[in-house]
């Protein structure tokens, strides 16, 4: 219920310690950080061999449960040097979603090759895309600004498309609060002070007193849903690129 400054300061200090207790104290904490201390703490986690084996141990023990790990997090791990994490990683994340996303990406990489129409792409952006971007007075404005990713190849555009869990945007990273009351919201966390925080979904904003707060996690997958190759075809996803690539 400390305002994030004051969490965060705390998470910083925990981490330089070289005690088990600091480790076993964040690890204890985990399912309550706030963004900004879930980012630093995960962070120094990984910048420390000994703290990431801690948190390895947690994971399989079940005191961290594996969808509080960002899905960033969860990439890098299973992409490990140490091939004892990593592997021990795969098994973690199992089930987690996204394991066929590489393949549907390379399937669909013959869209990158074709010119498209940008006309029918903007059709198509406001079909499925405009319920969580907006773009050109079109949608709602709750996923990033694709304004920012117009300088973006291709295929990196295609990988964001069809893979959202492979790189989750910072700012961007969703989150589960349980209140005490029972309830479950999700959504991006806006913005916070010493006593509510503000939950951003595309239905709106939710205000959501500290005091009522049962557990806070990331979500282990990006906001936005695996899929969309179910409604755009190839043809479809070339004229959808084409269109985003016209963006100024």
């Amino acid at each position: 219920n400390q305002p994030s400054d004051i969490q965060l300061a705390v998470a910083n200090v925990l981490l330089r310690s070289q005690q088990n207790l600091s480790t076993n104290l964040l690890l204890s904490k985990w399912n309550m950080f706030n963004p900004k201390v879930h980012d630093v703490v995960e962070a120094g986690f990984l910048a420390r061999i000994d703290r990431l084996k801690s948190l390895v141990k947690a994971i399989e023990s079940d005191k961290v449960k594996p969808a509080w790990i960002s899905r960033n997090t969860q990439n890098r791990l299973l992409k490990y040097p140490d091939t004892v994490i990593s592997e021990e990683a795969k098994i973690l994340f199992k089930g987690l979603g996204g394991e066929d996303r590489e393949k549907i990406v390379r399937d669909y990489n013959v869209s990158t090759t074709m010119s498209g129409d940008p006309a029918k792409g903007k059709v198509l952006f406001k079909s499925v895309c405009s319920v969580c971007h907006r773009l050109e007075g079109v949608g709602v404005n709750f996923a990033p600004d694709l304004h920012a990713l117009s300088n973006q190849t291709k295929i990196n555009l295609l990988t964001m498309i069809l893979d959202p869990n492979n790189t989750i945007s910072a700012g961007y990273e969703g989150y589960t609060i349980e209140t005490t009351d029972g309830g479950t919201f999700a959504g991006i966390i806006q913005s916070e002070n010493a006593s509510s925080l503000i939950l951003k979904s595309p239905g709106g904003v939710q205000t959501i007193s500290k005091n009522n707060i049962k557990s806070m996690s990331p979500m282990p997958v990006s906001i936005m849903p695996e899929g969309v190759e179910a409604s755009i075809n190839k043809d479809d996803m070339a004229n959808l690129l084409g269109y985003l690539k016209t963006l100024k």
